[in-house]
């Protein structure tokens, strides 16, 4: 997206270079918009590691079609009470809202965030990489998440052993002040449509709120998440990010819940055990844990300027490539 500090293709770098370490014999694909320059592109191509195959595919961010259609387009469905802090309309002020959340802690979300989460959750599965590539199963990953240890399982084959569709370590409930209306605007949803499914309710809730699995990363089934079922219910769920900063944790956890195949919509389909694997990729104690990130990963902004990340991930030729050529 915006690179205005110049720094997230250098982190996107370094995090190939830790990929590569442990998953150089899966194919990677790096989504831009057209903000990323040409300068930037033909750098990177040029220090991605040899044994790792990357494409690109260029991508274009918006508000969801529910947003631009409705009657005044985005600044009206946005409008107070929506978006409001200290008494303040925010996405008047500076384009951000979802400011409830979190609820200990209330703030509000900038734009580039949500257009983001839209394209997480839905604008993603509709590129040519997700349509038309063949794949079955993705990892996701933010840009300055790296790995630094080497995973004790392959999710994808973990995926296709037990026939989960999602893989996280934890299931957790989201975060208060971020769900407002999830629960009640699904069940509208499923009344509307006439849902016919059973969704797995071991993935619906934690307590008394929604549950939610992912966020810095994301492994899941490429055809649940390419159907026209998922689609379409991420497409109604979509202008929720922008007025509650409903998030892609719980967006793709409640679309595994309702169309996964544990909810019973193909009843002469082999019933899995689970629709989503909770297992760890790194053994117990592994180093990381930096961010907020697991053990075997650190997520840190602006990672690539650290040297122990560069020695880690094999990195420091890559970063000195990019010093002396703009030295000459």
């Amino acid at each position: 997206m915006e690179n205005a500090d110049k720094v997230l293709h250098k982190d996107l770098v370094l995090s190939l270079r830790c990929l590569a370490r442990f998953f150089w014999h899966y194919p990677v694909v790096i989504f831009h918009t057209n903000s990323t320059t040409a300068l930037e592109l033909n750098w990177m191509r040029s220090v991605i590691p040899g044994q790792l195959q990357v494409d690109f595919e260029e991508v274009s961010l918006d508000f969801p079609a529910s947003l631009l259609e409705s009657p005044g387009g985005p600044d009206a469905f946005l409008r107070p009470p929506s978006c409001m802090l200290d008494g303040h309309h925010q996405w008047s002020l500076q384009r951000s809202c979802g400011c409830r959340c979190p609820a200990w802690r209330p703030q509000c979300w900038p734009l580039n965030w949500m257009h983001a989460t839209h394209f997480f959750t839905a604008g993603m599965f509709r590129t040519k990489t997700f349509q038309d590539g063949g794949y079955d199963y993705f990892l996701r990953l933010d840009i300055d998440l790296f790995f630094v240890e080497e995973p004790i399982l392959d999710p994808f084959q973990h995926m296709a052993d037990h026939g989960c569709v999602m893989v996280y370590d934890r299931l957790s409930r989201e975060a208060p002040g971020c769900f407002d209306d999830f629960d009640h605007r699904c069940q509208e949803y499923l009344d509307r449509m006439e849902y016919f499914g059973q969704p797995d309710v071991d993935i619906l809730q934690v307590g008394h709120g929604p549950a939610a699995a992912g966020g810095q990363w994301t492994i899941g089934d490429v055809r649940l998440f390419t159907s026209p079922r998922y689609l379409h219910f991420a497409d109604h769920f979509a202008s929720g990010i922008y007025s509650h900063r409903w998030a892609d944790q719980l967006i793709l956890l409640r679309g595994a819940a309702l169309f996964g195949p544990r909810a019973n919509l193909q009843p002469e389909s082999e019933v899995p055990a689970v629709s989503l694997c909770l297992a760890s990729l790194f053994r117990q104690g592994a180093e990381g844990g930096v961010g907020g990130a697991p053990p075997g990963l650190v997520h840190l902004k602006g990672g690539f300027r650290q040297d122990w990340l560069l020695e880690t991930c094999a990195a420091e030729d890559a970063f000195l490539k990019k010093f002396f050529a703009r030295k000459l």
